[in-house]
């Protein structure tokens, strides 16, 4: 089967779940299928650019076509009126079609590029990763199956947004309201909807027609899990500041939490993985100096052994492929209600969830001196993990259901 995968992120350096789980499940196709990928932007490690060479030795056997980012050129009309014609530019004042907002894309050349490739090329199946890529349905061959694979609903986050927003304007409802509907439509134009969880395929029934959504979860490679060493104070979270729910995790636990922590975890430190906005790190860095901003670590799991993972999130939807990497590390994790959603860890025994700033402090400091408990979490989380995440299991159902949906007419 030839398959085309769009993706607006470049699935490399493994710094992200995004880029973790794009990375994985490509491996995989790419030993049964003829994959080819179309991804947005510059091959960055720390800033630095990687060599395009060093990606596709990473994933032999994919075909990737990189198209970097240029200034944004935006269609705002259907066409332009010339100032001679008085009578077409009186005409087009009077059409009900929504002109003026109707088209207002961004990365036009890049969705006229994807345009190209498709007219020229005949691919089995045209598959979309991440929110930013869903315009991209428009300029797609209606021949062909679409597929869009929804690793974070985009309405869901943007309601938790304004959820927790102080005094949200009428606009500002009005904006995210107008957004879910866009988010809705462009959905419905693919044949299929994959999401990383059941809850997210809930979610989405309520729109879609409940048949066309599909539960493939981000794959984990269950390497040999990392031996259990003792936790003290040490912190961890892996994550960086270009995906906004991991800025907002860390702004409310370092103004709410980390003040009730420090009297009962002194001389704590908090190790922050990824790359992180620089007015952003100086600010929390400013007033939290317990804070150590690590950038890019090539072994998450690694780094996180020995430490108590904190996922304090509140924001978005889908896979947290930080709490897999944790498990994979032996490390325990603290986390929020919203940043578990979806998986199937129960708290006290897989987990500790907490979204209360005072009882999220007090779960740490008990955690940090319970090394029994710390061990007996991190066994539990693993042995779930791999009783529910077998990878083989994982490629597989993917795999049959491209077969399934290319059979059908």
């Amino acid at each position: 089967m030839k398959i085309l995968i769009l993706t607006p992120y470049i699935p490399y350096p493994l710094d992200s779940g995004g880029n973790q789980a794009v990375f994985t499940m490509l491996s995989a196709m790419a030993k049964r299928h003829e994959v080819t990928v179309i991804a947005r932007g510059d091959i960055r490690k720390d800033s630095v650019r990687i060599p395009l060479e060093e990606l596709r030795k990473a994933l032999p056997g994919v075909r990737f076509i990189t198209f970097p980012y240029t200034k944004n050129r935006r269609l705002r009309f259907f066409c332009r009126i010339p100032e001679s014609d008085p009578m077409a530019a009186m005409l087009r004042s009077r059409t009900t079609i929504p002109w003026r907002d109707a088209m207002r894309l961004r990365d036009l050349d890049f969705y006229e590029y994807v345009a190209k490739i498709t007219s020229e090329e005949h691919f089995d199946l045209i598959q979309a990763e991440f929110y930013e890529s869903l315009p991209v349905v428009y300029f797609l061959p209606e021949n062909v199956k679409k597929v869009f694979v929804h690793h974070e609903i985009r309405f869901i986050r943007n309601h938790n947004e304004i959820s927790l927003m102080e005094n949200p304007t009428l606009y500002d409802r009005v904006a995210v309201d107008k957004e879910m509907d866009l988010e809705i439509g462009m959905l419905r134009r693919f044949d299929h909807v994959i999401t990383l969880t059941e809850t997210d395929r809930a979610i989405l029934s309520e729109y879609l027609d409940p048949s066309k959504i599909y539960v493939s979860p981000a794959i984990v490679k269950m390497s040999a899990v990392k031996p259990f060493k003792e936790c003290s104070t040490d912190l961890v979270f892996v994550g960086s500041s270009t995906h906004y729910p991991n800025m907002d995790g860390m702004f409310w636990f370092c103004e709410n939490v980390l003040p009730r922590l420090r009297p009962k975890l002194p001389g704590v430190k908090i190790y922050i993985t990824g790359e992180w906005d620089k007015a952003a790190k100086k600010k929390l860095s400013a007033e939290n100096p317990e804070l150590v901003f690590c950038g890019f670590v090539p072994n998450i799991q690694d780094f996180v052994n020995g430490k108590i993972s904190i996922a304090p999130i509140r924001i978005g939807s889908g896979m947290r492929m930080k709490v897999s990497d944790a498990i994979m590390g032996s490390s325990p994790v603290v986390i929020t209600s919203k940043g578990i959603e979806g998986q199937v860890f129960e708290n006290g025994k897989d987990c500790i969830i907490a979204d209360d700033p005072t009882e999220m402090a007090s779960e740490i400091a008990a955690l940090a001196a319970d090394k029994k408990l710390q061990k007996a979490i991190t066994k539990s989380a693993y042995e779930k993990m791999q009783a529910l995440s077998n990878p083989h299991e994982m490629v597989e159902r993917r795999l049959l259901f491209y077969d399934y949906i290319c059979a059908q007419k």
